[in-house]
């Protein structure tokens, strides 16, 4: 009998995507899944649909919860409940391949390893953007894996041992929680093997965390990234000038948003800033500032005015 992998899919109003997904995991050609729903208190059609769909396919399990709690409190109860012994990641708006789950399981085994990640391709608006995340298939080192960490933190590309995640927890609460807990599984894996083909489609939507920072956000993307970073400075010291590529423009966005320029966060992104070389890999725009800040720090000030300003302007329009 074939080993039981659970796909935990948190969903939460998304009436108009959750239908593909489930469907693109209903047709995979590897049968013994768990497909486990956690929605997060829903207001929209999520859960009726997911409802439909589990009459006609007893694999699929739903957990309903009575609030919203977050992204982060909906994987770790799916972790919880999954009874397989291996688990993946489904984001309610994405899909995949439906060779997805054969592909992946059948290289673990092969190497028999305890996570493999494969390539993914990005849909944004009618475009298709391959994502290659590495060259030829084989186990690659945790040095090697924590490099495709620094630009994407994503658990959806992946198989994982599903005990490499007893006692370790997303952290609630807060966004980010990919980024702050997935070097942390790497970390804790024997043998880990990359898959060079795409077989997950990751859909950008306007309007995603990712994508629309305020300024809470923003604040929690610098302190995820920083934690990232230091974590990167103890143990994979020449992954650290890569992360800084993240790590300063986030200092840099901390500081023009935060305005308690005493407080010790904020301190912290100062120095950042001020002592770590600036990232060759950044763009010219954002390489001026740098360069002024690490001249004249209270130019971070001026730089804050004329985004007011800016805002202001746009509100007017």
């Amino acid at each position: 009998m074939n080993d039981l992998i659970t796909i935990i899919i948190p969903t939460y109003n998304t009436e108009n995507f959750i239908s593909r997904a489930i469907k693109s995991l209903q047709n995979q050609t590897y049968s013994e899944i768990e497909m486990l729903i956690v929605d997060d208190y829903s207001n929209d059609n999520t859960l009726p649909i997911c409802y439909k769909l589990q009459k006609t396919d007893k694999r699929i399990k739903i957990i309903s919860k009575n609030k919203n709690t977050g992204v982060a409190n909906s994987r770790n109860i799916g972790i919880r409940n999954a009874k397989g012994k291996y688990i993946m990641f489904l984001d309610s708006d994405d899909y995949v391949e439906k060779d997805f789950c054969l592909c992946m399981i059948n290289t673990l085994k092969k190497y028999n390893a305890e996570i493999v990640y494969c390539d993914y391709t990005v849909i944004k608006d009618e475009d298709k953007i391959h994502k290659k995340l590495g060259k030829g298939e084989g186990i690659v080192s945790h040095q090697e894996m924590m490099k495709t960490v620094i630009a994407s933190s994503y658990l959806w590309n992946k198989i994982y041992l599903k005990s490499l995640f007893n006692g370790i927890y997303f952290p609630e609460n807060e966004n980010y929680e990919d980024i702050r807990t997935l070097y942390r599984v790497i970390e804790r894996a024997r043998v880990l093997v990359y898959k060079p083909i795409s077989l997950y489609f990751y859909t950008q939507r306007e309007g995603s965390i990712v994508h629309t920072q305020g300024v809470k956000d923003q604040t929690e993307y610098f302190i995820a990234i920083l934690q990232l970073a230091c974590f990167f400075k103890s143990n994979y010291p020449r992954l650290f000038n890569e992360e800084c590529l993240y790590l300063i423009p986030a200092a840099y966005e901390y500081c023009l948003n935060y305005y308690d320029t005493k407080g010790s966060l904020y301190n912290r992104a100062l120095s950042i800033i001020k002592e770590n070389p600036i990232p060759k890999k950044a763009t010219f725009f954002m390489k001026i500032k740098l360069i002024m800040v690490k001249t004249l720090p209270c130019s971070i000030g001026v730089f804050r005015l004329i985004k007011v300003m800016r805002n202001r302007r746009r509100i007017g329009q």
